[in-house]
């Protein structure tokens, strides 16, 4: 028989004949969110069945109870295949959050780190290695940060005034002791604070109040008080201008000669950045093999796909090809790269289109062209927006969609072409232009 877990309250109803019982009753999903009876202030079960057998577990946070089901559905699947299983979460039968911040840490860590290995067998659960860095940075920096707050018990963590003070003290902690690289969103302040919301679920606390699902469940700390990517407006969408990209290409000219990146080789990342839209790790993990030259149409075009051999996968599992725009200037960049011409480095046989010295992918496009542009301010030029000296990997993206949209390329193909999985999102890569015909010439002459 197939195990489940189903999640449930227990509700006070009444019988035809007026007699008062008590009844579980399953949560459903809206919007991927579980949702309760109106004031709903009880405890959350789980009914688990497996073989034939069905037992209940009690959870004092629907958080708690969500993270139990997951870890329960995942281990099935980890031993059908023979990996080994997660840790268990504990239910309410253990009265309050024992043990030590440090070594409660250190489990969820280890969790984490197991996680690799779904990702690996390609299960939703899993952590890319990434990712894992990630989920390990946040963990280090929460713990240094209860540490220098004198907060050593993870009871503390459940009392409502001791626990938002030692939350409001990790967000002004990070703002004091981490440096923050341009292009790193993933390190960002509000990725932090959903690691840490997982770590705190994980071990039976809500983090934060919930608006939609069930606002008398209070959390440690306000809904408000929690650092949050603010999501731009469609004004706010940031991409590079014709002049920001000319200004680009013109600083990597007189790069020094012992620079890891010489002139053609920046020229060809920004290129590539910028006419495929592609996201910057797929670049990285971008091979020549996956170049297909001559098709029907004439014109190139690039898969995205997975790399087995350097432990990387493609965002959401999505598998695509990618037909660059600028088709004719980018693959007679890309052809005089393959052949070695010009200033290119020796890139000792890699496969790779952007390998380090030792031939593997390169990490560092953000440094890179964070540099650039730095180049190009020293020359004079002042970016459009101030905007564009952030998140520099990704404006490219957004660069791409709004000049595809200039070109009338319908939303559905650019959404396609970026790899999103909603329209929505897409939507939000395309900025407002002013004067749309005198930009689309001018990014035209970007080569």
């Amino acid at each position: 028989m197939l195990a489940t877990a189903t999640l449930c309250t227990r509700i006070e109803a009444v019988s035809d004949t007026g007699k008062s019982y008590s009844k579980y009753e399953r949560l459903h999903l809206k919007g991927g969110k579980p949702v309760a009876p109106k004031d709903y202030a009880g405890k959350y079960y789980l009914r688990v069945s497996e073989n034939g057998k069905r037992k209940w577990m009690t959870f004092r946070t629907v958080e708690e109870a969500l993270a139990a089901q997951a870890n329960f559905t995942t281990n099935i699947d980890r031993q059908r295949k023979g990996i080994p299983l997660l840790p268990a979460v504990e239910a309410d039968s253990i009265n309050g959050v024992a043990g030590t911040i440090a070594a409660a840490v250190d489990e969820f860590i280890k969790y984490s780190e197991s996680r690799e290995a779904d990702w690996r067998n390609g299960a939703d659960n899993g952590l890319s290695p990434n990712s894992v860095i990630a989920y390990r940075k946040a963990m280090q920096d929460f713990k240094a940060s209860c540490a220098d707050f004198k907060a050593s018990n993870m009871s503390e963590l459940r009392d409502d005034t001791r626990g938002e003070a030692v939350l409001l003290h990790f967000k002004t902690w990070l703002r004091a002791n981490v440096i923050r690289k341009k292009g790193k969103g993933a390190y960002s302040d509000s990725r932090k604070f959903t690691v840490v919301n997982q770590f705190l679920a994980r071990n039976g606390i809500k983090m934060k109040t919930d608006r939609t699902f069930n606002p008398n469940d209070e959390g440690v700390i306000k809904h408000a008080d929690v650092p949050r990517v603010k999501k731009p407006s469609i004004g706010d969408v940031v991409y590079y201008t014709p002049e920001d990209l000319t200004a680009m290409l013109a600083a990597a000219d007189g790069v020094h000669e012992k620079s890891n990146y010489l002139s053609d080789d920046l020229k060809d990342l920004v290129m590539l950045l910028l006419c495929t839209g592609m996201r910057d790790e797929e670049i990285q993990h971008l091979t020549w093999s996956d170049i297909n030259w001559a098709n029907g149409d004439g014109k190139m075009k690039i898969t995205v796909q997975d790399k087995k051999q350097w432990d990387w996968r493609v965002k959401d599992h999505e598998k695509r090809v990618v037909s660059p725009d600028k088709n004719a200037i980018l693959k007679a960049r890309l052809k005089a790269r393959q052949a070695g011409k010009g200033e290119r480095a020796q890139r000792s046989g890699s496969e790779l289109l952007f390998p380090t010295h030792l031939g593997t992918p390169d990490q560092n496009f953000a440094d890179r062209v964070n540099a650039l542009q730095k180049r190009a301010e020293k020359k004079g030029h002042e970016f459009s927006r101030p905007d564009a000296r952030s998140h520099i990997l990704h404006n490219f993206r957004k660069s791409y969609g709004t000049y595809q949209m200039l070109q009338g390329v319908p939303a559905r193909n650019i959404q396609r072409d970026l790899g999103h999985s909603e329209l929505s999102t897409t939507e939000r890569y395309l900025a407002v232009v002013d004067e749309p015909d005198q930009v689309r010439k001018a990014y035209d002459a970007v080569k």
